[in-house]
């Protein structure tokens, strides 16, 4: 059974904790409540219903064409996607409902991996894959060795093989979109040998539920045949738009998918953050969970430009099967980072953190712990609210 979290409170550990990281936080003003609700005056125009639907395929839901009708489709894209965020599943093009449409339509629909130089990606198999540069390929630093891919769906984790597929392969992802590249392995001497074609098909992945979050998906499933075209092997990678990431990869075997890796954690580049201020920002992040606050924390520090909102998931997470002895037998939880700032782009970082009490962490591999609030300080503020 998981165990339950006091609700306190967490104004004093903010206090504090900015005391060190010169950051403030605090929940956002809440709208009225009409605003919340009410449906947009006197019915969507069309071209806003053609916004919505454009926004929903850019997200992963089948709207049909966006040609400004609500029709059946996008009725029912809308019921799925109110369904996913934990909304009232009526269809209704409300204004709470655009804006929110709008805040999670990614800016490049089906563009290439959106990565920060500094991010961290933590997975199921137990890998940290963190940027080290961004350019024409991606080159990431796992395990200390680098290695290039030039797209995160077309080279399978660690296998070490080069692609000599264009940058924008693909691109933009959209159902029905195919392609083909070939594989190639580098001999000491530095030839290219060991020919591998490589077909490719975009089809819709559905609703995929990973440790970091649920998730619209597209999925790119990859056929390999060797020189005498005889089937090698079959890989699949369900592609995020919201995130305009890989959240799962798995290998195929009969009719089934193998899962071979998870999405766990997306961690923002934070290693160049002033000691105060990275602890500051684990503070925030620790209190979140442990208090579980009704509304988003904002955080910002004078110590660097960067800005995020800070929201948990009130449901615990059962990791057991995905993540198996990896949490400690500790409750989980998922949060999200959402980067605020106007100096950086917009972008969210979904995660999952286990714990209890102060000690939180992102579970898979060489576990991240996050910087508790001094005990002292925690206790002084952990007393229930009058």
């Amino acid at each position: 059974m998981f165990a339950s979290r006091t609700k306190s409170a967490s104004a004093l550990v903010f206090a504090l904790a900015c005391g060190l990281a010169a950051c403030s936080h605090g929940k956002p003003s809440e709208p009225p409540p009409q605003a919340q609700s009410a449906p947009v005056e006197d019915g969507p125009s069309s071209a806003k219903i053609k916004d919505i639907q454009h926004a929903l395929g850019a997200l992963g839901y089948n709207a049909g064409p966006a040609d400004g009708v609500a029709g059946s489709r996008t009725v029912k894209a809308l019921r799925a996607f109110q369904k996913d965020q934990k909304l009232p599943e009526d269809a209704k093009m409300t204004n709470a409902l655009i804006r929110r449409l709008d805040a999670l339509r990614p800016e490049r629909p089906g563009a290439l991996p959106a990565y920060q130089v500094g991010e961290i990606y933590a997975y199921s198999d137990g890998i940290r894959e963190k940027v080290e540069t961004v350019d024409a390929g991606l080159e990431v630093s796992v395990d200390n060795k680098v290695q290039t891919k030039p797209l995160n769906y077309l080279i399978e984790s660690g296998s070490g093989l080069r692609a000599d597929a264009p940058p924008d392969f693909l691109q933009p992802l959209k159902v029905g979109a195919t392609g083909k590249y070939r594989l190639f392995h580098q001999s000491d001497d530095g030839r290219l040998v060991g020919t591998t074609v490589v077909s490719c098909t975009v089809m819709r992945g559905g609703a995929v539920t990973v440790p970091a979050g649920l998730f619209r998906t597209l999925k790119v499933t990859c056929r390999e045949q060797g020189e005498n075209g005889g089937l090698v092997k079959e890989r699949r990678w369900y592609y995020a738009p919201s995130l305009s990431l890989v959240v799962r990869e798995a290998r195929v075997e009969g009719d089934r998918d193998v899962v071979t890796r998870d999405l766990v954690a997306v961690q923002p580049p934070t290693g160049a953050w002033p000691a105060a201020a990275h602890a500051g920002f684990d503070w925030a992040i620790v209190t979140a969970l442990q208090d579980s606050p009704d509304a988003p924390i904002n955080w910002s520090s004078t110590g660097v430009d960067d800005r995020y909102q800070i929201k948990v998931d009130p449901a615990p997470v059962d990791l057991q099967a995905a993540l198996p002895g990896e949490t400690g037998g500790k409750p989980c939880f998922r949060y999200t980072l959402r980067r605020t700032d106007p100096k950086g782009p917009a972008k969210t970082y979904p995660a999952v953190a286990c714990g209890a009490e102060d000690r939180w962490f992102v579970p898979g591999g060489t576990p991240y712990v996050f910087a508790a609030p001094p005990k002292g300080l925690r206790a002084a503020s952990a007393a229930p609210t009058p």
